[in-house]
């Protein structure tokens, strides 16, 4: 199964190009869990940054027996994040990203 979103270029270039996602039917979607966002550097004549490194990844929970203390909890070593998909978006795929997930949120009834 397959979607054809619409790719919108630049005003200027009033162009837009169809793209094709392709869904491989063997491949499970990964359970993220936790996620790590950072700013690229600063462009050197605005001081703005230029884009964001996200890096999505899973933690599987430590099991336990029993009850476990405060003092307990606190000696346990940091648990391994598995990085599942780092990437770097441009600002404006930045921008993108966020009201595609805005517009999901208020489509799915979540409040915002």
């Amino acid at each position: 199964m397959s979607e054809t979103p619409q790719i919108q270029a630049p005003a200027a270039d009033q162009v837009e190009i169809g793209a094709k996602w392709e869904y491989d039917p063997r491949q499970l979607p990964t359970v993220v869990n936790q996620v790590l966002i950072q700013h690229a550097m600063a462009d050197a004549q605005t001081g703005r940054s230029n884009g964001m490194y996200i890096s999505l990844g899973h933690v599987n929970p430590p099991v336990f027996i029993g009850e476990m203390s405060a003092e307990q909890a606190s000696n346990i070593d940091p648990l391994p994040v598995v990085i599942v998909g780092s990437f770097y978006l441009p600002m404006q795929s930045v921008i993108a990203l966020r009201d595609s997930l805005s517009e999901a949120l208020r489509n799915g009834g979540v409040e915002q």
